[in-house]
């Protein structure tokens, strides 16, 4: 059962309409999702009121809470998204006692603009802006599925800078999200090949450069994305191909992780069996409503992870709004913005 509230406290209609948009895959990627419940936030504070007699700060962690645990509920948090939540939580904790409480609401809702613009908007702009100079003419460009700020980074090198180049998406089942870029529609007007996972190594002796988008980066350098990543930087480093993520720093971590078993994101088993994400196609096989009748078959479990994690020695370079970083600088950005709070 999904928690209603905690103590009194009810569910604010934006909570649960980004929650439920969330949990449909209506909002994907995790800028998209982090920059939603941002905004989402705002609005909830604003639309906030203190009980009488009593600290808003102390109160209002407790009812920020209670909304994140029906988020929480509806998927799991994705790194950046817990890692703004945990800035919120503090920033609202540092309100001192005896302020006005609209005072206090105005404040909050500028921070949460101010941090949205700074490090999510403003920064993806300039990590295109940066990236797309890495990008000369007559490179083959290989990505892999779809990330905004690479879609940003190829436009702009497209566009504004006029490099001539050509890229090769891979696209992974079951969401096949780089599809529209595929199909060369985003602004990018053609030059694009299309090519499914399973082409992997093929495509991969004409990528010249290998740009891909990072759902986080831990302290041990490793990077989080989506399925498949990490065979993608695998098979670019056995061809001796260079391989650049692009990544904000919010989406930094100080967490260690290993491999992408101890903790990870399920998606529906059932996803795995049909043909999702393609345009008016059918489910493959036997029957006509499924591949597989997983559900009847004794010890039968369908596992559909949705991340893995990508060794440090494959990554050849970061671009953040910081600058272009090696995997081992990451530690000293995490300290930075740390003494900075």
């Amino acid at each position: 059962k999904p928690p209603s509230g905690v103590a009194g406290v009810e569910i604010h209609p934006k909570i649960k309409e980004v929650g439920l948009r969330m949990s449909s895959m209506e909002i994907v990627g995790s800028n998209a999702r982090a920059e939603a419940v941002l905004v989402t936030f705002s609005k909830v504070i604003a639309d906030y009121t203190a009980p009488p007699l009593t600290d808003i700060s102390r109160n209002l962690t407790q009812y920020v809470t209670t909304q994140i645990n029906f988020l929480v509920y509806q998927r799991p948090m994705c790194i950046g998204m817990g890692n703004a939540i945990r800035w919120l939580k503090l920033q609202i904790g540092k309100i001192q006692p005896g302020v006005n409480d609209e005072e206090a609401k105005g404040k909050l809702v500028d921070m949460i603009s101010e941090y949205v613009q700074e490090r999510i908007t403003a920064a993806g702009a300039y990590i295109a802006e940066a990236g797309a100079y890495k990008i000369q003419d007559g490179d083959v460009i290989l990505t892999y599925g779809a990330s905004s700020t690479v879609e940003r980074l190829l436009l702009d090198a497209k566009h504004k800078l006029k490099r001539r180049f050509r890229v090769i998406v891979i696209d992974p089942r079951p969401q096949s999200e780089g599809r529209d870029l595929g199909r060369g529609r985003n602004g990018m007007n053609g030059g694009v090949t299309y090519a499914p996972v399973t082409a992997l190594s093929f495509v991969m002796r004409e990528a010249s450069k290998v740009f891909l988008g990072a759902e986080a980066f831990f302290a041990n350098g490793a990077m989080l994305s989506r399925a498949g990543t990490a065979m993608v930087a695998l098979a670019a480093h056995s061809y001796h191909v260079p391989v650049i993520a692009a990544c904000e720093t919010y989406k930094f971590s100080e967490r260690i992780q290993l491999d992408a078993v101890v903790s990870n994101e399920l998606d529906t088993p059932d996803a795995l069996i049909f043909k999702t994400g393609i345009p008016d196609a059918q489910p493959v096989g036997p029957k006509s409503d499924s591949t597989l009748d997983w559900r009847s078959t004794p010890n039968l479990r369908l596992l559909n992870l949705t991340q893995d994690i990508t060794p440090s020695v494959f990554v050849t370079m970061i671009i953040t709004e910081v600058g272009m970083i090696p995997t081992t600088s990451i530690p000293v950005v995490l300290r930075e913005y740390k003494n900075q709070n």
